[in-house]
């Protein structure tokens, strides 16, 4: 089937096959087909258990894959179904590639519009491969901070950008500062609120000291607004008066 390219075809009935029939069909898979296959599994609730099957020597032959196909979307896709604990191995595993790899995850994201599954990856990141992943040139592009902010405001995302946001050079966060001050007051709400609820404070205060004291005072409204303002330390001085 895999010869033939009958991807579909495998997807639909791996559901239906035993722990020791996938075992062996995993062995005589390639890692280009095997991201083909689990791109179109049916029951994708089943990928964190047949990821669970997959032996760990083979994670970084599809971060490769994945690389070398332009199949990136497909990677992220397998990724976003797994749990907490195998995402964070493949999300490693990945970290660990060269910077031409990563640099064609981040530019990936970028053209198909994928922030929203990126950035639960790298939440999950140990902070070594974090600290990588921020590091790279091509993560302090404005165009690509642009749309990491929109993405992560559209969709809620601000637990999973601000731990990353932190370990940015000093001049990408403050674009990331002017960016966050240019959004909507409802999207700052969440934005305050993914602080409280997953105590992402440090951050948070890292990029408010950047902003200008006038969206400084408009952030503190907000946080004033939400119950939060005594969270924003010595930045409180700053605040308006209630």
């Amino acid at each position: 089937l895999v010869r033939r390219g009958e991807y579909v075809a495998m997807g639909r009935f791996v559901g239906h096959l035993s722990d020791e029939a996938i075992a062996a069909a995993l062995e005589v898979i390639d890692d280009l087909s095997l991201l083909q296959i689990v791109f179109v599994l049916e029951g994708k609730q089943r990928l964190n258990h047949v990821a669970g099957i997959l032996p760990d020597a083979r994670l970084p032959g599809l971060v490769r894959a994945a690389a070398e196909g332009d199949m990136w979307p497909e990677a992220l896709d397998l990724l976003n179904h797994l749990g907490d604990g195998r995402r964070a191995r493949f999300a490693d595993v990945a970290a660990e590639q060269s910077d031409r790899v990563l640099d064609g995850l981040i530019a990936a994201a970028q053209e198909h519009e994928l922030w929203d599954l990126v950035l639960p990856v790298t939440r999950v990141m140990s902070e070594h491969s974090r600290r990588r992943f921020a590091a790279l040139p091509s993560m302090h592009d404005p165009d690509v901070l642009a749309s990491l902010v929109a993405a992560t405001a559209e969709q809620g995302l601000w637990a999973e950008l601000l731990p990353l946001v932190g370990l940015l050079p000093e001049g990408a966060q403050n674009h990331v500062a002017v960016l966050a001050a240019e959004l909507d007051p409802d999207f700052l709400d969440g934005f305050l609120l993914a602080a409280e609820a997953q105590h992402l404070w440090p951050p948070v205060l890292e990029l408010a000291r950047r902003l200008p004291q006038s969206e400084l005072k408009a952030l503190g409204r907000r946080a004033r607004k939400l119950g939060v303002a005594d969270r924003l330390g010595p930045l409180a001085e700053l605040l308006p008066a209630r």
